[in-house]
């Protein structure tokens, strides 16, 4: 069962997927948004990648462990529902972070640059395909979150059987 594992192992699971989903969640939305959240701060456009980048891979490994602590705690042992659980996970975040940000921050700061009526227009007309890519990217991150999560953890629960069982073999042998 996953709720043997070491807190240490369930945290690295989520980390990792986290991290890895994050990855594919920035390439599949081609760092649409990025220029729009860094620039609301009054940085760069360079400055604005990284920090984005960053908060952007801090908020993944955050939902990673979450959710690796919650495959731990429902005991989940199969994995077309670890990755029914990410795609859940994925969509909860576009609505709970994504959408928020995209709807709010973005466009009152991105208005602040933009005073030229065509680039405004422009962004307006952008904006349902830039949800629609942001809401594939968090899907794609649900399901490469639950995979990861749910591989780490089973590699580590085929080490803990062969470890169990040596453990019982030793005590076998110690109490005949």
């Amino acid at each position: 069962m996953f709720n043997r594992y070491s807190k240490k192992t369930t945290l690295g699971a989520g980390i990792s997927g986290g991290l890895v989903g994050g990855l594919a969640t920035v390439v599949i939305s081609m760092m649409i948004m990025p220029i729009g959240i860094g620039m609301s701060s009054g940085n760069s456009i360079g400055n604005t990648t990284t920090l984005v980048l960053l908060v952007h891979f801090l908020i993944s490994a955050i939902v990673g462990i979450i959710f690796a602590f919650v495959i731990k705690k429902l005991q989940i042992e199969k994995w077309s529902k670890a990755i029914g659980l990410g795609v859940v996970t994925g969509f909860v975040t576009y609505l709970v972070l994504f959408l928020p940000i995209a709807m709010t921050v973005i466009p009152s700061h991105m208005m602040d640059y933009m005073m030229d009526k065509k680039a405004i227009e422009l962004i307006q007309n952008m904006l349902p395909s830039i949800l629609l890519r942001a809401f594939a990217a968090h899907i794609a991150f649900g399901v490469i979150l639950g995979t990861i999560v749910f591989l780490i953890m089973k590699r580590s629960k085929k080490k803990l059987k062969l470890l169990m069982t040596a453990i019982n073999i030793i005590q076998f042998y110690n109490y005949s």
